[in-house]
């Protein structure tokens, strides 16, 4: 009775050894770890295959096996097995009781090993190849922008543009790229580029614009002009230099006016656009009529723009 309780808690004992050990044997391999079955040192282990714990263990080119005695009598773990002897590729001599080794296996096989003071004690490591990392990510993703956006306004402050850009990658596929301008905002009059960014989760990066164009379908002369269509009007200034002037200042979009197309007609300017600029100069008539006149010396060609 006594002999069956013993052997049935040897059994218990070498079950959770086998439970605590053999996971972490397999689930590295880089390294592994094997234990003496409590007992081992009389034969009946190896009916089971249950001498050494675990019996065969896996593990990467490169990779160490410790083996432990953490039974009651000592042991080896001798490359080899008993019919053909020691293969010499590792031993550790005799391990007292609670003594290891260690053993690190370069190349790839399949090594046999037994303890040679317990010779039905035989176990296995199998090398494999080096482990191969996954390759590193290179692909910048690609960013998907629209056409150039076009807005007219008669608002001479500019209009809102909104937009949505995305980004794929072959990783990480859709990504939502930041851009240097947000969608939603107030966009000035002219042309503004907007740049969009996107960057995968391997940090490679790639950008794509488009342009926000906003046109002004308005008037928008400042004040200070009424001054100098006064001059012109008194006399102050001829015509040549009343002309280039205003050239001038559409051209660098200090006056902005409708689009118009320009002549090539010239000659003089008719008496009445004079004296349009006059009334205009002292608030006798609003910006859209003296506009009108501008516009009329643009068809005829006596402004350039």
């Amino acid at each position: 009775m006594k002999m069956s309780t013993l052997s049935s808690l040897l059994v218990l004992m070498s079950v959770v050894s086998m439970i605590a050990i053999a996971p972490g044997a397999f689930a590295d391999h880089h390294a592994a770890t094997v234990t003496n079955a409590p007992g081992s040192a009389t034969p009946g282990c190896e009916e089971t295959d249950d001498c050494f714990i675990p019996s065969t263990v896996t593990i990467e080119a490169g990779g160490t096996v410790t083996w432990e005695n953490t039974d009651n009598a000592a042991h080896t773990a001798t490359g080899g097995n008993p019919t053909d002897g020691p293969s010499g590729v590792f031993d550790s001599s005799l391990m007292m009781v609670g003594q290891s080794f260690s053993h690190t296996f370069e190349e790839a096989g399949t090594y046999d090993y037994h303890c040679m003071v317990h010779p039905w004690m035989q176990g296995f490591v199998i090398v494999g190849g080096s482990s191969t990392s996954e390759p590193a990510d290179t692909v910048p993703p690609q960013v998907l922008v629209p056409d150039d956006i076009v807005i007219e306004t008669d608002n001479e402050n500019g209009a809102t543009a909104n937009f949505n850009p995305q980004a794929i990658d072959n990783i990480d596929e859709l990504i939502t790229p930041s851009c240097n301008h947000l969608s939603g905002s107030v966009f000035p009059i002219g042309t503004t580029e907007v740049t969009c960014t996107a960057t995968d989760s391997a940090g490679n990066t790639s950008s794509n614009s488009f342009n926000v164009i906003i046109e002004f379908s308005g008037i928008l002369i400042p004040d200070w002009i009424k001054d100098v269509a006064g001059f012109w009007h008194a006399g102050d200034i001829n015509d040549a230099s009343f002309l280039e002037g205003i050239s001038y200042l559409i051209q660098n979009d200090i006056i902005v006016i409708p689009s118009t197309e320009s002549g090539s007609g010239g000659g003089a300017v008719p008496e009445w656009v004079k004296n349009t600029a006059g009334w205009w100069a002292d608030g006798t008539i609003d910006d859209e009529t003296f506009v009108n006149a501008i516009t009329y010396l643009i068809q005829q060609g006596l402004i350039q723009v």
